[in-house]
């Protein structure tokens, strides 16, 4: 049950970072209004990097799934890394630039991605002393 929330939520996950990955690559300038920022030629870096950022975290989205599904050792520490990675740029976000919405996707996935892993990690070491 444990697992198959923990698969739930990284899949979720992926399919929003996938969203916003097509988004970034297909359509520069709705990507850069999602962050209240014009498309221009001074702009166009930072919507190409985001692109190829997103792409980075999809693939690790994809990564910990596969992981997470066939029972592989050592996916905890990626999966901890990655949650709390969202909650600090959700939390970063929203302190520089006031972006409650960024908190609640960002910092909310990565909370739950931890807690998950956290009681499913915690399941798995019962398991294995018995």
């Amino acid at each position: 049950m444990k697992k198959n929330l923990l698969l739930l939520i990284l899949i979720i996950s992926f399919l929003f970072e996938a969203f916003l990955m097509g988004i970034a690559f297909f359509n520069p300038a709705a990507t850069l209004k999602l962050f209240k920022l014009s498309y221009n030629a001074d702009t166009a870096l930072l919507a190409y990097f985001s692109a190829w950022f997103l792409l980075l975290i999809t693939v690790i989205c994809v990564y910990l799934i596969w992981l997470v599904k066939t029972n592989r050792p050592g996916f905890s520490g990626l999966i901890y890394l990655l949650g709390c990675w969202w909650i600090g740029l959700g939390v970063a976000v929203f302190i520089m630039f006031n972006r409650p919405d960024n908190l609640l996707t960002d910092s909310l996935k990565g909370f739950i991605l931890v807690i998950m892993n956290y009681f499913y990690s915690k399941q798995q070491s019962i398991a294995s002393r018995t």
